[in-house]
C-alpha cells in the first residue's frame, strides 16, 4: 500500500500530516494519540483495518498534533483544538461530504463534526467509542486512581526501549492479540509519541464529554463495541446507542478495543 503524505496548517499555525489511501466514496478516521501514518501501514495490529477499510473508499487518515508526522513541538492541547483540526484537514482535502469513522477517543471528535456539519457526514461509524471520559463516569475517585497510575507508567518509560511500560495499555487494547500484534501495538505508542505528549493525551481524553450532542445529531449512525473491551466499557458504546436518534448497534463477541 502506496501512500503521499500531505500537509495543511491548522488556524495556530500547527502543522498537520494526513494520507488519502484507496478510491471510492471518501472515509475519514478521525485521529487517535496510538497512531503514525507511516507505521499504520506496516502494523499487524492496525493494516488489517485500514485494508478493509480501502477496499471501496478512499480513506483519510491524519496524525493528531503533537502525534507521528504532525509537528511535534506545539503548546495547545485541547478537544476543541481536535475538532478544529478535523475540520481543517477535511477542508484542506477538498472533501465536501464524507463518511466519519470514529476508533476510541476519535468518536467523540466525529460525533461533534457530525454535529457542527450535518450536511458534511452521509454516516456515523463508532467502534470502542465513549462520549464520556474517565472523569466523568462512574466511580471517580477510582478512575482518579487508574489515571493517576497511567500517567505514571507513561512518564517512567514510554520512550524507552523495555516494551513493559506500554504493555500496560497494549494488554487492554487487545488482549486477544498475538505476541507480534502486541509488539506491534507497542512499537506504534513508542513512535507515536513522546512520554510528555502521551500524558497530556491521557489527561485531556479523561475530561471528554460531549453526552448532551448525541440526541441533537441526525446522521444516519452504526455503533460496533466489543462485549468483553478491555479499554472501554461495552456500556459506554451503549450509552452512545441510546441517544443518538436512530443510531443502530451491533455487539462483537470480542474482548479488543481495536478490531482484529
Amino acid at each position: 500500500m502506496k501512500q503521499e503524505i500531505h500537509y495543511c496548517t491548522a488556524s495556530d499555525g500547527v502543522r498537520l500530516a494526513y494520507s488519502i489511501v484507496g478510491a471510492g466514496t471518501p472515509i475519514v478516521r478521525t485521529p487517535h494519540w496510538f497512531a503514525h501514518l507511516e507505521h499504520d501501514l506496516t502494523s499487524s495490529a492496525m493494516r488489517h483495518m485500514l485494508l478493509t477499510l480501502i477496499k471501496k473508499h478512499s480513506l483519510l487518515r491524519f496524525d493528531p498534533r503533537g502525534i507521528g508526522l504532525s509537528q511535534r513541538d506545539i503548546t495547545e492541547l485541547s478537544f476543541d483544538r481536535w475538532v478544529s483540526d478535523l475540520e481543517t484537514v477535511i477542508d484542506d482535502a477538498g472533501l465536501d461530504k464524507v463518511i466519519l469513522f470514529g476508533l476510541s477517543q476519535g468518536a467523540s471528535q466525529a460525533i461533534t463534526y457530525a454535529h457542527r456539519h450535518p450536511g458534511r457526514v452521509s454516516h456515523l461509524i463508532i467502534v470502542g467509542g465513549y462520549a464520556r471520559g474517565v472523569l466523568h463516569r462512574d466511580n471517580l475517585e477510582e478512575q482518579r486512581e487508574s489515571l493517576a497510575l497511567s500517567r505514571a507508567l507513561v512518564r517512567g518509560g514510554w520512550g524507552s526501549s523495555e516494551e513493559s511500560y506500554r504493555q500496560f495499555f497494549t494488554s487492554q487494547f487487545i488482549p486477544d492479540g498475538t505476541p507480534e500484534q502486541h509488539h506491534s501495538l507497542n512499537e506504534m505508542a513508542r513512535v507515536a509519541a513522546t512520554p510528555e505528549m502521551a500524558e497530556k493525551y491521557l489527561t485531556e481524553t479523561a475530561d471528554i464529554n460531549v453526552t448532551d450532542l448525541l440526541p441533537k445529531v441526525k446522521t444516519p449512525t452504526l455503533i460496533l463495541h466489543g462485549r468483553g473491551d478491555r479499554r472501554v466499557p461495552f456500556c459506554l458504546g451503549q450509552e452512545i446507542a441510546a441517544n443518538i436518534p436512530g443510531a443502530k448497534f451491533v455487539p462483537l463477541e470480542t474482548n479488543n478495543h481495536v478490531l482484529m
